[in-house]
């Protein structure tokens, strides 16, 4: 008499079952990226700095909010280290945009609006900087 066939399911192992890893990026496709970042931020910036004046406090408060999403995507996209190329973009032309131009024009001159786009969006980076670590793994 032979033994009877089990029904029962395979018992996975103790590490589980294994994803596909994607494979390793190239050393172009990496600076792409953090380049990519970089002028993302420039972008993010300009267009906040333009436009955070226009219906105090809403766009404002879109403006911040569109920093926040942008940087938590970089560092999900890149990395940490995207997320400070996003950053330096989004500082660099906020900081040209609030020095006087040739024309003696100013894009942020020193008012409360400007110091809170300034101050918030250095926080919204930080906040995507510190956002816990399981968050961006998958």
């Amino acid at each position: 008499m032979s033994a009877p066939l089990s029904s029962a399911a395979p018992v996975p192992t103790s590490s589980g079952p294994q994803a596909p890893r994607p494979a390793p990026r190239g050393r172009g496709s990496i600076v792409l990226g953090y380049v990519v970042a970089l002028l993302l931020g420039g972008v993010v910036a300009t267009v906040g700095t333009v436009a955070h004046r226009l219906w105090v406090p809403a766009v404002l408060v879109l403006a911040l909010v569109v920093v926040l999403a942008a940087g938590v995507m970089v560092r999900a996209w890149i990395g940490t280290g995207g997320l400070v190329a996003y950053g330096l973009g989004w500082l660099v032309l906020v900081q040209v945009a609030a020095t006087t131009g040739p024309g003696g024009d100013v894009l942020l001159p020193g008012q409360a609006i400007s110091y809170v786009w300034m101050g918030g969006g250095m926080l919204m980076i930080g906040v995507a900087a510190f956002a816990p670590r399981r968050w961006f793994t998958d």
